[in-house]
């Protein structure tokens, strides 16, 4: 892994792309934890999904997947939720995970909670690049300053936006499908105009070694202890 050596414990997750997801795979069970499904939408631009999880331990896991995460809590998150991404930081800086975060798609990100229980109900839009490609175009960069912008996204825009798509898909009517997928579209470009606009900034705690995608694990989801 690049040199990384992780902690006993810690789980690697290589997912398939949301458009593979069924109603089985679309939340991925770690070990401590459990989860349930309340509502999911499958679009032309990705899938959304209301899921609750409750774990009873501390969480240390280590993930990879090949599209664009974007989820919001709805209950109160506990504090101690960090993050971080080894291949562009040094593996030991971690960062708050606030309410609402963005994982970049083709990113490997370090999440740690070391509360002992906890439950938690959240939405989630799950991009494929493809549906994103229009908006990050080749000269977007995944600078310092728009990776630790995305751990903690405070835009009141994308949040109403998401909280509405959620509600939506827990509660179906009329034409949902049509309303699910436009306003989708709708956070796609809302979520690419603020990351655009992030500036830039220095990196603090240098730079971990950079692994090569082809080194990461693809297909189906995918979750192995390690040490």
């Amino acid at each position: 892994m690049c040199g990384h050596i992780y902690p006993i414990g810690t789980y690697y997750i290589a997912r398939k792309g949301a458009q593979e997801l069924d109603e089985e795979s679309a939340v991925l069970d770690i070990e401590g934890t459990s989860s349930r499904l309340e509502g999911h939408r499958t679009t032309a631009l990705g899938r959304i999904q209301v899921f609750q999880r409750i774990w009873a331990g501390p969480i240390d896991i280590v993930s990879f997947a090949p599209f664009y995460w974007l989820q919001i809590a709805l209950l109160p998150r506990p504090g101690n939720v960090r993050g971080c991404f080894p291949n562009q930081w040094a593996p030991h800086r971690f960062e708050p995970i606030g309410e609402m975060f963005l994982l970049p798609a083709g990113q490997v990100v370090h999440a740690q909670h070391s509360g002992y229980y906890g439950r938690q109900r959240s939405i989630a839009c799950i991009f494929p690049p493809d549906a994103m490609r229009d908006w990050f175009d080749d000269e977007f960069k995944w600078t310092d300053g728009r990776l630790l912008g995305g751990f903690d996204i405070m835009n009141p825009m994308i949040r109403q936006q998401l909280l509405a798509l959620g509600e939506e898909v827990s509660n179906p009517g009329f034409a949902t499908d049509a309303i699910v997928e436009f306003m989708m579209g709708q956070i796609a470009i809302q979520l690419a105009r603020h990351c655009i606009g992030i500036p830039e900034t220095k990196a603090v705690g240098g730079l971990a070694c950079q692994r090569r995608r082809k080194n990461v694990p693809d297909g189906g989801a995918i979750v192995y202890q390690s040490g």
